[in-house]
């Protein structure tokens, strides 16, 4: 961006995904760590999206920080991932069920 956000807030608002929400209709998996810095910026685009009847979920994986480090969480994370893939690309599905509705902790370690 170049400039701190103060400095061009104008800029940081143009870019921003959250200030957009309105203009986002493709079906959008948010997947995030527990200790992403990020965590609260996934929380607050979930929020919009939801709020605009959005086919949004999201999966916020224990214990991870930006990447997936754990098995069990990794696991987790295909099974998102191909799960969204087939009800929003495949048609196989029924309607978005954001992944906060149904809970699945990840599995144990190996």
């Amino acid at each position: 961006m170049r400039d701190a956000y103060w400095r061009a807030p104008d800029r940081y608002r143009r870019n921003s995904p959250f200030e957009q929400a309105d203009r986002i209709t493709a079906p959008t998996l948010l997947v995030v760590g527990e200790y992403d810095l990020m965590l609260g910026q996934s929380e607050q685009l979930y929020g919009a999206l939801h709020r605009l009847n959005r086919p949004v979920a999201l999966t916020l994986l224990i214990g991870e920080d930006h990447g997936v480090q754990s098995p069990g969480n990794i696991r987790l994370y295909y099974d998102q991932v191909r799960d969204w893939f087939d009800r929003h690309l495949r048609g196989s599905g029924g309607p978005a069920v954001p992944a906060s509705a149904a809970p699945r902790p990840p599995s144990g370690p190996d």
